[in-house]
């Protein structure tokens, strides 16, 4: 995970062999596709729309939208949040009719 000049990179992938990068900017629609779905633990393929700093909190917030598998476009909520410099927690949240669904992740970052 990286931020630069207003620009998020996302460079999933286990060891030594990481895919390829996601990029959110500031101030305009990212389409990260399926690779979107699993960074933000979605069954689909996202757009971010944007994003907002909490800073009391110590969260980043990512607001978009999601492909779900029959087509339909949803809203999303992903948090991202860290108590300690090692763990990075992710919280998505899904809004459809008449519900909110929620799935957490903790990952594990790893200082080179």
């Amino acid at each position: 995970i990286d931020w630069t000049g207003g620009m998020w990179s996302f460079t999933p992938g286990r060891g030594h062999h990481p895919t390829s990068t996601m990029e959110i900017k500031a101030g305009e629609e990212s389409h990260l596709g399926l690779a979107g779905g699993e960074l933000f633990l979605l069954p689909g393929e996202v757009s971010v729309e944007y994003y907002e700093f909490e800073f009391e909190e110590l969260k980043v917030v990512f607001h978009g939208r999601f492909k779900f598998l029959t087509g339909e476009w949803f809203k999303f909520k992903c948090t991202f949040s860290s108590s300690s410099g090692f763990i990075v927690n992710l919280k998505t949240e899904v809004k459809v009719p008449n519900e909110v669904l929620s799935e957490e992740k903790n990952w594990f970052r790893v200082l080179v």
